[in-house]
């Protein structure tokens, strides 16, 4: 690489949302947290050996496509409520991870990290903070 002589126009994406190509054979339902299958570099249903990219916007149904003929758009950081279960006020401040993508925990093992909780709002349901360009605690 070389040090820039002159200003440099570069291309920036504003907003919290990504689209990534869908694995083929995959039903991916709105909602759904959606993970990054590493070794073909195709979105998902979150599995744990997955890298969380965040939650989908749109049910996106690829399940008799090849891989990459549709695109999930997915809200890479923000905050949602999650439901986990034997959650209480005192797990405020907590990592969450997931086992699939629509079970949340507390424990690391078997699952993916996908944020902080942030609030508790009763009823074992919590705000998760959530930002895919940060790694586990």
């Amino acid at each position: 690489m070389v040090k820039l002589t002159k200003d440099e126009s570069r291309t920036y994406e504003l907003g919290d949302i990504n689209k990534i190509p869908v694995l083929g054979g995959e039903l991916l339902y709105q909602g759904a947290a959606i993970g990054l299958e590493v070794a073909s570099g195709y979105a998902r249903s979150l599995l744990p050996t997955d890298k969380f990219l965040g939650f989908a916007e749109d049910i996106v149904d690829a399940s008799n496509l090849t891989d990459g003929e549709k695109n999930v758009r997915v809200k890479k950081r923000g905050s949602i409520v999650l439901e986990i279960t034997g959650i209480t006020l005192v797990d405020v401040g907590k990592a969450v991870y997931a086992l699939d993508d629509n079970t949340f925990t507390l424990s690391n093992t078997g699952s993916v990290y996908i944020g902080q909780i942030s609030r508790f709002e009763g009823d074992e349901k919590v705000v998760v903070d959530f930002d895919t360009g940060h790694n586990a605690p």
